[in-house]
């Protein structure tokens, strides 16, 4: 019985090294050529950087303004007030950054309210147009 205990344990011992966490990790994953072209024309376009930065610029002096029909206006549910707008409720928001997200057709806009960091804004295209996702 203690020989099969043995044995067995010899066995997966030397199945260890087959599987490891690194192994599985995802950041080890490549992309396809299907993934990268699909994706390649919207990456880095300075046109839709150029969009999105006057559109945040808008939106976010609307928001300080507590300009309802321009928040409404730009923001994908068309409705107002927005939910930045409540949350800032007065206080001044800033704009800090622009990065591209993972995904096609979105941008991160870095916020501050008073000064102090919040949860980016996303801004995204739909149907065509940039509009942010309030």
């Amino acid at each position: 019985m203690a020989l099969g205990v043995i044995t067995t344990g010899a066995a997966m011992l030397a199945l260890l090294p087959l599987y490891s966490p690194e192994s599985t990790r995802l950041d080890r994953v490549t992309p396809t050529t299907t993934d990268r072209t699909r994706t390649s024309h919207t990456m880095n376009d300075p046109a839709d950087e150029t969009a999105v930065r006057k559109l945040a610029e808008r939106y976010l002096a609307a928001v300080n303004t507590r300009d309802d029909a321009t928040v409404a206006r730009l923001n994908c549910a068309k409705a107002a007030p927005g939910l930045l707008q409540m949350v800032a409720d007065g206080r001044r928001v800033t704009m800090t950054g622009l990065d591209r997200a993972p995904v096609r057709a979105r941008y991160y806009v870095g916020l501050t309210i008073d000064g102090a960091p919040v949860a980016p804004m996303i801004v995204e295209q739909r149907d065509g147009d940039w509009c942010v996702r309030d």
